[in-house]
């Protein structure tokens, strides 16, 4: 397990300051997770500013409302100003010296990761390491997905039902896994005796299942997928992911179903049709050995309420 960290104090509420002269934003949300790699904070509040500071932690910071937020940054001796929109995530990466001034009322998802703790984090449950980012020297990038995320983390916050904290922090490993997708430049795996199940050959798996979700879905469709034996493929797979290949499948198939789930439009039904399960029986067992609760209560919880 990897130690809990005290980012609370790197970058809290009372780094803010408003136009009013107040230091505390009307409202302001916040909880660790898991095990203190991640802080989620839910901002409200403004015009305001937060004045250069180095932080030990990487900050995202996104907008979850339609009206755009006129945004000043200013990164290392550097300042830009630009019209942040929804979709939008301004970075700071941990170390750099980072200001930020809003002209406009603003609500905002703030996540703060410890870069130790991320890069374990990958190793251990990964199985990868990173050796760059797709967002180095980037102050803003657009990234729709992993906006929508973060608000699903949200929901589940200030959810009053019975199971929420489970449902943020299962919410908040997904986010991270999808924050490592989309940044991760260049990876190498982690044991030497994987060279030649590379990154390259994982990606095309979930490729291969994304394609395929509602299929049904071997281990000799995905050996087949990259050229692999099944049984080496089974081996491989296991000592990269620590998981067998039918449940690397199920988690895909999971993970679809909670964003299908969270945008409401599908009955359960049709969500286990469309994610590849037997029948909604057999979706809401394996929803529930994995994630603890029934999709039923997993949709409830992300309701605003």
């Amino acid at each position: 397990m990897i130690p809990a960290i005290n980012i609370l104090s790197d970058f809290s509420a009372e780094d803010l300051h408003y136009s009013d002269g107040s230091v505390a934003p009307p409202v302001f949300q916040s909880r660790l997770a898991l095990n203190g790699i991640m802080r989620f904070d839910y901002i409200e509040g403004g015009p305001g500013y937060r004045g250069p500071q180095s932080s030990s932690a990487h900050t995202l910071i996104m907008p979850v409302q339609d009206t755009p937020i006129r945004l000043t940054i200013d990164q290392d001796g550097y300042r830009e100003n630009v019209v942040f929109k929804r979709d939008d995530i301004a970075l700071a990466k941990a170390g750099s010296v980072t200001g930020w001034r809003w002209r406009d009322h603003a609500k905002v998802i703030r996540i703060l990761i410890d870069p130790e703790g991320l890069a374990a984090f990958m190793r251990r449950d990964l199985k990868i390491e990173l050796q760059r980012s797709r967002f180095e020297g980037q102050t803003l990038v657009h990234e729709p997905d992993l906006r929508s995320a973060a608000e699903r983390m949200r929901s589940a916050l200030v959810s009053p039902d019975i199971g929420s904290d489970v449902v943020f922090e299962a919410l908040a490993r997904v986010f991270l896994v999808r924050l490592v997708q989309r940044a991760a430049v260049v990876l190498r795996t982690y044991d030497a005796r994987l060279q030649d199940f590379d990154v390259r050959k994982y990606a095309r798996l979930i490729a291969f299942v994304e394609k395929n979700m509602s299929a049904k879905i071997t281990v000799q469709d995905l050996a087949s997928e990259i050229a692999m034996s099944r049984t080496a493929l089974a081996r491989k797979f296991k000592l990269k992911t620590g998981k067998t290949p039918m449940q690397f499948v199920t988690e895909l198939r999971l993970e679809t179903a909670e964003q299908l789930l969270s945008d409401g439009d599908l009955s359960l039904a049709e969500v286990s049709v469309a994610c590849g399960f037997a029948d909604q029986a057999h979706f809401s067992r394996c929803f529930k050995k994995v994630r603890g609760f029934s999709p039923g209560a997993f949709r409830k919880t992300l309701s605003l309420k």
